[in-house]
């Protein structure tokens, strides 16, 4: 492969209006031990841990309760936000169909942001299930009616500006059953365009197989109209062959974009499979040397099935950082995985295991400063430094 260059993300900063290019991000180069905040349960709680770890090092990661969900409420996709308070904290996809916000230095549960994601209660007399959430410099991207819960209503992708005021809808797939595009899981922009996990389009077995979708966004952040496209199809789901069960989870699950390979990495919830998109070619990207995959990692080699790969993030460094709901947070080198597979014990590692937690999701990784580093990150925590999911496609370079 060529090599890459690419345009990191950038933070932003909020301090009554967002203020671009004031702070960058922490440098990733040679990452280093950095932290994560990742959704799931301790002792019976819902949870947000803080994590550290260096994903080069298996065995290196620590966990932590950094907030507990005081309403007993189950807490999913978890991604970076500012809030109008200028507290700095994330932004959780919560399945009773609210969408809050939790300050992660007090460990406080703030209002939530969206308090109910569809105005229909579902049969199961629960709300729509968001479950991903991505945030941009102006708005929170998430998942509503993420299963089907709600067979009256449409299954969509929704936005709503940090700065308030209603949701929009970014792209309605239609109600399930009805011929539209539904099942909507992972979100993730890469050059204007806006990838997610979605039931397979494709002819029978669609019912069965999940797809890599992308529309295509205009400049105000919103379907275009143009037709959306199934980049990568035939995705396990489910319980592998068995028909949807609406409230079980349908397999495809996370996306990240990783500035160092200029690759989309996804998860597959059921059977611990990863899958690899370039962008910038239109292309999957499988391993071709030792161990070769129908994926860039076949499933349920490398960890029990009991794992239940959920969660996935990028370092920056060459490293995926993943979760799994069995108490086990991973590593996978890239570059290792291209040239050894996936089956060499150097390619994919445990940071951190625990039966006593269950993992879901998390955020970007934020690299631990230097001590010389630490004022002007309390002088950027108290403005409301937050992450920036917006990304540009890779540039590709000469071997």
């Amino acid at each position: 492969m060529g090599k890459r260059a690419s345009h990191l993300k950038s933070f932003g900063v909020l301090a009554g209006i967002i203020v671009m290019g004031l702070f960058e991000e922490p440098p990733r180069a040679d990452a280093g031990i950095m932290t994560t905040y990742v959704t799931g349960e301790s002792a019976g709680s819902n949870v947000i841990f803080k994590v550290t770890l260096d994903a080069s090092i298996a065995g290196s990661g620590t966990v932590g309760v950094a907030v507990t969900e005081d309403r007993g409420l189950h807490l999913d996709g978890i991604d970076f936000a500012p809030h109008g308070d200028g507290h700095t904290g994330v932004m959780v996809g919560i399945p009773d169909g609210k969408v809050g916000f939790y300050n992660v230095v007090t460990g406080a549960t703030l209002p939530d942001f969206i308090a109910d994601t569809s105005a229909v209660a579902g049969a199961t007399g629960s709300a729509t299930h968001p479950s991903s959430v991505l945030s941009t410099p102006t708005h929170l991207y998430y998942v509503e009616n993420q299963f089907g819960f709600d067979g009256s209503s449409d299954h969509r992708i929704m936005r709503k500006a940090f700065s308030g005021g209603p949701e929009e809808v970014v792209f309605d797939g239609g109600v399930a059953g009805a011929g539209g595009l539904v099942e909507f899981e992972g979100l993730e922009i890469v050059d204007d365009r806006l990838y997610f996990f979605a039931q397979d389009p494709a002819p029978a077995p669609a019912a069965t197989t999940r797809a890599l979708m992308s529309i295509d966004l205009d400049g105000a952040g919103i379907w275009d109209g143009s037709a959306p496209t199934a980049h990568i199809t035939g995705l396990a789901r489910g319980a592998i062959g068995g028909p949807p069960v609406p409230g079980v989870s349908d397999g495809s699950d996370e996306l990240d974009f990783d500035p160092s390979s200029g690759l989309l990495f996804g998860t597959n919830i059921i059977n611990g499979e990863f899958i690899a998109y370039d962008p910038a070619l239109g292309m999957e990207v499988v391993p071709g040397l030792l161990g070769s995959t129908s994926h860039f990692i076949d499933g349920g080699h490398f960890l029990s099935a009991g794992a239940e790969i959920d969660g996935i993030r990028a370092d920056g460094d060459g490293h995926l950082v993943f979760t799994g709901r069995g108490g086990i947070i991973g590593a996978i080198d890239i570059e290792n995985v291209m040239t050894l597979g996936a089956a060499d014990l150097s390619s994919v590692y445990t940071l951190f295991d625990s039966p006593a937690f269950t993992f879901d999701d998390l955020t970007p990784l934020i690299a631990v400063p230097e001590p010389t580093a630490v004022p002007l990150l309390l002088v950027a925590t108290g403005l409301g430094l937050f992450a920036v999911r917006r990304r540009r496609r890779c540039v590709l370079e000469g071997d």
